[in-house]
């Protein structure tokens, strides 16, 4: 927005006004009217040239003595525009009143249509006067009855009445209630509160803003335990030589700024030098943010090119960092929804990259602005389109798990309210025009209000939970507390309105860790909810043993059946022992445990597919035939088969017919004696006689293999160069049988 030095075009107004009530009266008409044409011509100047503040005293002159005029003369003919651009004009320039004033004559004198009479409802709701937008709506029924945009209006108004029954347990007060300028966007620095506010006239020729009517802005410091001392121009006495030169310019809006955590960069809102065509086709000046570092008891310095997405044809404004040190900042660049949108560039490999719009969760058709990002990534903004308590105002956004909700009163008013900020003890600012329609700086102090929880913890098989530690966690302020559950399983806590609570349980070696999460209290009432607890890595645990109290000298064969399921087989180790993870065999509904020559045992398996527990099974097995394998006898240098072998083969057979579901290796040995090749392959010729015996039995080939170790496992000293008798070597010369498992 260009300045201009503004003179006092209300007085000369109303001088040229009062000379046109002399002389005879065709006369005066006459040049009242050339005057009038030559003031709104003039006042359509200033508003085309975005000078509203002198264009709504123009065309509030003409409105207002035009009136005075008609209701002493009935031929004197009203212009309902010259209202509706001065009021335009007083509510761009921030003067509410004035376009109240405005409005109410603008329809006492019969010529507002339907969009004046919501305009009237629309500034009472804006002045916090809801009484009297109702009783404007009431006229407006009678003026306009039928009309569906009053009962839109009057279930607004329902709505609001609604929002104003949300409170925040919180203080505000004005922070310098004296102040003679507009002042906003407060942020702490160390001892000191940095802030936004209209520069201070030198002399007459000072210039002003033509939008507002206000001189250009400054940023100003000030001792937080004084906040009525004289400020400081805190551009001047804090930017480096080299930086002050280049940022601070005569004549253009500075603020507001906002500071890192560690307050070592500060980012800086400001105008474009150019101005460029706007959207409406006028010159404006669009905004653009600085980015300033400084090292420790230093003074800033300008970074001019950290901000990569600055461009004069759009405004980037009133970023800040958020706690990973992304800036968050609003911008009506291309990809904008509405007019103002939040946006969010992520700092990465030393540098801002390209911004994303933070989406419909956040940004409406109508602006969002005055970011603040606190300690725990909870998102603050302003804006003017959403349903509120009127004008602008703050909503609190959660970035993790996308929730926004609109604070209410007293942070939030009828006015416009922004700029909030608070610091992790509660303590902060916002800023309002809810005081005589001013912007001013309030300070904040937040209170708590608490809801009751109550969380009962029980295992998925439905025991309860008792005595054990659980952490507590707001989410919102990343304060953690440890409670322990009552000996009903219950954990209660008490948690602040709005705030986002977790539960979490490290786990006890039996019970597996947990995280409940999303637990909100919005009213002060008792919360109840449960949690639901699993087991800690599940098992399956089986103990067998063998009558008549025989030692197990190979493993068993576990094999698992169930419906729809492909059978597996495990072995047990040399104890008869198996441990088995649940979860990975759920489906299996029954196991059944074999050990040659011994009776088959069979166990239900229990469903734990809704709550993987772990259980234990105990077996016995009782032999049913002896299966002598030291009867299979060999010659030396023979792989024939003795009669005798062939009686405890006969046995094999019929116990694999048994349970035919079982696969087995049968291997042979030989003694030390003769070539160790040689004996590789007597033994392999052995056992694979005594496979064949089988198999020509009836017994399928893919149940049993065939494997010769040769001397590789004696059972004695017998090697070679031992010498032995025959029966050790005989020993030696044997057949074993091991399960095999898929």
């Amino acid at each position: 927005m260009v300045g201009h030095a503004s003179t006092s075009l209300k007085g000369v107004a109303l001088v040229a006004i009062a000379g046109l009530v002399t002389g005879c009266q065709s006369f005066k008409d006459t040049m009242a009217e050339k005057a009038y044409e030559r003031m709104v011509a003039s006042a359509d100047e200033q508003k085309e040239a975005f000078h509203f503040y002198d264009a709504h005293e123009l065309y509030s002159a003409v409105a207002f003595d035009v009136h005075e005029r008609a209701l002493e003369d009935s031929s004197v003919v009203e212009d309902p525009e010259v209202y509706r651009n001065a009021i335009d004009c007083a509510i761009r320039a921030g003067n509410l009143m004035a376009a109240v004033a405005l409005s109410d004559t603008l329809i006492e004198a019969g010529l507002g249509d339907q969009q004046d009479w919501n305009q009237r409802v629309n500034l009472a709701l804006n002045l916090g006067n809801d009484a009297s937008a109702r009783a404007i709506l009431t006229k407006a029924s009678e003026e306009f009855p039928g009309k569906p945009w009053i009962e839109e209006m009057m279930a607004g108004l329902a709505t609001l009445e609604k929002f104003q029954e949300i409170e925040v347990v919180a203080e505000v007060w004005p922070f310098r209630p004296h102040a003679d300028n507009l002042e906003f966007g407060a942020v702490q620095l160390g001892d000191d509160v940095v802030f936004v506010r209209s520069s201070e006239s030198t002399d007459i020729t000072t210039m002003v803003d033509g939008w507002t009517g206000r001189k250009y802005t400054t940023i100003v410091s000030v001792p937080l335990r004084d906040s009525t001392a004289r400020e400081s121009a805190y551009a001047r006495s804090q930017l480096s030589s080299q930086s002050l030169m280049s940022t601070v310019i005569p004549n253009e809006h500075d603020g507001p700024v906002s500071f890192s955590a560690d307050g070592l960069r500060m980012y800086l809102t400001r105008n474009h030098g150019t101005a460029v065509s706007n959207k409406e086709g006028m010159d404006a000046k669009n905004l653009k943010v600085e980015m300033f570092t400084r090292e420790p008891g230093k003074k800033w310095v300008l970074q001019e090119d950290a901000i990569g997405f600055n461009h004069p044809s759009y405004s980037v404004a009133h970023a800040v960092e958020d706690t990973a040190r992304n800036l968050i900042f609003a911008s009506d660049m291309p990809g904008s929804r509405g007019g103002l949108d939040l946006w969010v560039s992520e700092w990465k490999d030393g540098k801002y990259q390209q911004p994303q719009n933070l989406g419909d969760k956040v940004n409406t058709r109508g602006d969002e602005k005055f970011p603040f990002v606190d300690g725990v990534n909870q998102l603050f903004y302003s804006t003017d389109g959403r349903s509120g308590l009127g004008g602008m105002d703050i909503y609190r956004h959660d970035l993790a798990s996308g929730l926004t909700e609109l604070l209410g009163a007293p942070i939030n008013s009828y006015a416009d309210d922004f700029a909030y900020i608070l610091n992790d003890a509660g303590m902060g600012f916002l800023s309002s025009n809810r005081d005589e329609d001013v912007d001013r700086i309030f300070r904040v102090k937040m209170g708590e209000v608490t809801a009751p929880f109550e969380v009962t913890l029980v295992t998925c098989d439905g025991l309860v939970v008792a005595n054990q530690p659980i952490v507590v966690h707001d989410t919102y302020t990343d304060v953690r507390k440890e409670v322990a559950t009552s000996p009903e399983g219950v954990v209660r806590f008490d948690a602040p309105l709005g705030h986002m609570m977790a539960l979490r349980f490290a786990g006890n070696g039996e019970l597996a860790p947990f995280d409940l999460e999303g637990l909100r209290a919005a009213d002060k009432v008792l919360y109840r909810d449960q949690a639901v607890l699993g087991y800690d890595q599940p098992q399956n645990d089986l103990a067998v043993r063998l009558e008549p109290n025989k030692a197990i000298t190979e493993p068993l064969a576990v094999t698992f059946f169930g419906p729809d399921m492909e059978r597996q087989s495990m072995l047990t180790n040399l104890e008869g022992e198996l441990t088995w993870d649940v979860e990975a065999m759920l489906g299996y509904t029954s196991i059944k445990v074999d050990h040659i020559g011994y009776r088959t045992g069979t166990a239900p398996l229990m469903d734990q597919s809704a709550c993987p527990k772990g259980e234990s099974i105990v077996m016995t097995l009782n032999q049913e035939v002896v299966i002598d394998l030291e009867l299979i006898y060999y010659d030396l240098d023979d792989a024939a088969l003795r009669p005798a072998s062939k009686q405890e083969l006969d046995k094999l057979v019929n116990y694999m017919n048994e349970v035919p579901y079982v696969r087995v290796e049968l291997s042979s040995y030989t003694d030390s004696r003769g070539p160790k090749e040689y004996n590789d392959y007597l033994s392999q010729a052995r056992a694979q006689k005594c496979v064949d015996y089988i198999i020509a039995q009836g017994v399928a080939p893919t149940r049993i293999e065939a494997a010769g170790y040769g001397e590789t496992k004696p059972l004695n000293k017998c090697v070679d160069g031992v010498w032995c008798n025959e029966r050790m070597h005989q020993e030696n010369r044997r057949t074993e049988l091991r399960f095999l498992v898929n």
